[in-house]
């Protein structure tokens, strides 16, 4: 009789090492993971009034002020103390248990803020919300948020600046910047201003030029920090392209087929978050080739499955900003919602200018830009990391549900929700970080405090009087605060000839430094530091740039077949080598690098001719993309460059942390490797195994090719104990 093999796993012994594979992981994330130092600048504690700090929402008197009763209450809500310990869950610390109310003193009149508490929740799937840190923001007065400030100055008076045509458009804005000690290099006194930073202040002024370059210019103007997202056209060709999966001119995507109802989507969602401004007429979209066509990177549409999703949208109405006068900001300072002031252009177009970008940036569901990005890349036919053992280049296996489209689509998604979290502790437990719009009130009171005319005085300004007026008084010698106040005059012309009330209160016309703002809400109910858009960036980011193939490697390398010691072995000579030139994705390619046609308005895509094209590498595009959307919120005016900066860096750690321990779950060797946003290399690995803690590693090597160690990488530029700052109350 003939005796058949039957599907019968063994019960037992899965449960056993079912098991052991959670407490293995359980371990990676408790002890492999160094310990954070959770400090901030201690502004709440030092300034009365706290001008630094995060008090939107609360009642603020005339001059913007908050009480310090109320502050502290605030603090000891979101830190959850109650008899002294720290009590996030009924029972974890005795029997104390969590107030049934979240109990704060909000302006009667204001939104409420947005989920103050998750910075308590754990997790059991990747690094906890405590295992990652920031090191604390710059302090008013300090030399780079003097710098900072600037930033988002400029940024307000370019929005509607097409990308293409700042060479002229912004060398006046230029010239101001580089008039500051942190962009020159030097005080006035002469001294190099890189003598009076600390090594990460350093690292993150340096981080605005180009390798090599030592001052702002054209190309490198508020672009990221990695070298990738400064080569090629200003915006990620992931924001801009479609894919070819299908082809043929299937008429169900096709613009002059179904694509009316494409149309039509766009012009209703744009109506639909439009409370003054609604589009009287909507015209006939043809946003280049056909997605069916063989050049359908050019169309604008990323297919979605069966359905397709557009990569134009309607932006914001060209010219108008908001919290210009006194009266608006207070308003939204004591948590008025006015999101439905929002208006909109008549027609779509692919992202063009910083208000464009700040338009996405104020609707986008999060994470989708990386979505979007994963999707191209999978209908693109992206070739996976050689580290993976299914995919292209093995000879019997394809990945799916392992190592294929589900896979990685599966995890752009988990390591952001992980991000959210560890990004709301740092906002409301550790920082509390005053928005920009806060801070450009502060300084403008100080400007005004120096005139003399006794409106406001050094009494309205408190302990930061110093402070402040050196702010002001470096911001007006530029000439930035009169481009400022210049333009919001303007503003206000127009809106009192649209009937709406203007009041300056203690202001004038001359000393009008608000910021002006792309959201008539102004910055979100939550800190600023860190920021949740550009966590989340860092975080999906590197989770692609792991996934998918960057470098292109020997034929010699065999998916499943090339020993796990030889990758960690040979990875910094052989597998760490070029990287894959954008136009090179998948196995048909990408013919050109493009950029919306400024002479349509940004209706169509065309030919990108600058000189660093060949530049161009889809690691490079992806960095990119994290930067535009991270600093998309820059250019709305809710965000500095250092809440970019660090939170796009802790991202990175998230993601490194869950695909560390994810690396237990495999049966078998597994690699990612990628470059991080600071030029190391890492490669992630799991041995197949999960009886020790070494059967799941991440190895760093730094830009010169020299290994580092882990726990240095994972610590890199958080605060030591002795940098002079305070926790919260």
């Amino acid at each position: 009789m003939t005796r058949h093999l039957t599907p019968k796993p063994d019960k037992q012994l899965r449960e056993t090492i079912a098991k052991r594979v959670r407490e293995k992981a359980a371990e990676v994330a408790q002890h492999q993971i160094p310990t954070t130092n959770q400090l901030n600048n201690g502004e709440a504690k030092s300034l009365t009034p706290p001008f630094g700090t995060f008090t939107k929402g609360l009642h603020h008197d005339e001059f913007g002020r908050v009480s310090i009763s109320d502050l502290e209450k605030l603090i000891k809500q979101l830190n959850q103390k109650g008899s002294g310990d720290e009590t996030p869950f009924p029972g974890t610390y005795g029997d104390e248990k969590l107030p049934a109310t979240f109990d704060i003193p909000l302006h009667p009149d204001s939104r409420r803020l947005e989920s103050p508490l998750a910075g308590h929740v754990f997790e059991i799937n990747g690094p906890d919300a405590d295992a990652v840190a920031m090191p604390p923001a710059p302090r008013i007065g300090s030399h780079e948020l003097i710098a900072e400030m600037a930033e988002v100055y400029a940024m307000a008076l370019l929005r509607d600046k097409h990308f293409t045509e700042w060479e002229t458009a912004a060398a006046d804005l230029i010239a101001k910047l580089k008039q500051l000690p942190f962009f020159s290099g030097q005080t006035d006194d002469g001294i190099n201003i890189d003598d009076l930073l600390p090594e990460r202040v350093r690292a993150r002024r340096h981080a605005r030029f180009q390798d090599g370059e030592t001052e702002l210019n054209a190309a490198n103007l508020f672009r990221g920090s990695t070298p990738g997202a400064k080569h090629g056209p200003y915006i990620s060709q992931f924001m801009l392209i479609g894919n070819r999966e299908r082809q043929n001119g299937d008429d169900r995507i096709n613009p002059q087929g179904g694509g009316a109802a494409l149309e039509n989507l766009v012009r209703q969602d744009a109506e639909t978050r439009s409370g003054r401004f609604v589009p009287q007429s909507f015209k006939q979209l043809t946003f280049g080739a056909n997605p069916g066509d063989a050049d359908g990177h050019k169309s604008g549409y990323v297919l979605y499955g069966q359905q397709v999703i557009p990569q134009f949208f309607v932006p914001h109405k060209v010219g108008v900003d908001h919290m210009t006068d006194v009266s608006s900001w207070l308003a939204v300072q004591n948590g008025e919602d006015r999101k439905d002031r929002d208006s909109f252009e008549a027609d779509a177009r692919f992202v063009s200018t910083p208000r464009d970008l700040a338009t996405y940036v104020h609707f986008d569901a999060l994470y989708q830009a990386y979505l979007n990005a994963c999707l191209i890349l999978i209908g693109q036919g992206a070739t996976t990391d050689v580290g993976l053992p299914e995919g292209p280049g093995h000879p019997t296996r394809d990945g799916f549900a392992t190592f294929g489209g589900p896979h990685v689509l599966t995890l752009v998604t988990e390591v952001s929700t992980r991000a959210l979290k560890a990004v709301r502790r740092q906002k409301y437990q550790v920082h509390l970080r005053a928005r920009p719009e806060a801070v450009a009130h502060a300084i403008a009171l100080a400007w005004k405090a120096m005139d003399g005319t006794g409106s406001v005085t050094n009494s309205h300004l408190g302990t930061a009087a110093d402070a402040l007026k050196d702010m002001a008084t470096a911001l007006n010698d530029i000439g930035l605060l009169g481009d400022i106040s210049g333009h919001n005059k303007e503003q206000n012309n127009a809106w009192d000839a649209a009937g709406v009330d203007i009041d300056l209160g203690p202001l004038d016309e001359s000393h009008n430094a608000l910021l002006p703002m792309a959201f008539p809400e102004g910055s979100p109910m939550h800190p600023a530091y860190g920021a949740g858009h550009a966590t989340v960036a860092g975080a999906c980011t590197t989770v692609l740039k792991a996934f998918f193939e960057m470098y292109k490697v020997d034929e010699k390398v065999i998916r499943g077949k090339t020993p796990l010691k030889e990758f960690i072995d040979n990875a910094i000579n052989d597998y760490f080598k070029d990287e894959i030139k954008f136009t090179e994705i998948g196995k048909d390619g990408i013919p050109d690098i493009y950029v919306p046609d400024q002479a349509s308005d940004g209706k169509v895509l065309t030919e990108y001719d600058g000189d660093d094209a060949e530049d161009v590498t889809l690691q490079g595009e992806l960095d990119k993309l994290a930067a535009n959307i991270a600093i998309g919120r820059d250019f709305a005016g809710v965000h500095y460059y250092t809440d970019y900066y660090e939170s796009l860096r802790m991202g990175e750690r998230i993601a490194v942390g869950l695909l560390r321990e994810q690396m237990l779950t495999y049966r078998e060797p597994v690699t990612m490797r990628f470059t991080s946003f600071d030029g190391d290399y890492v490669m992630v690995s799991g041995s197949g195994g999960s009886r020790g803690l070494n059967d799941a590693e991440v190895h760093v090597w730094d830009s010169n090719k020299r290994k580092i160690n882990f726990a240095d990488w994972w610590s890199r530029g958080q605060a030591d104990d002795d940098d002079g700052v305070d926790d919260l109350v």
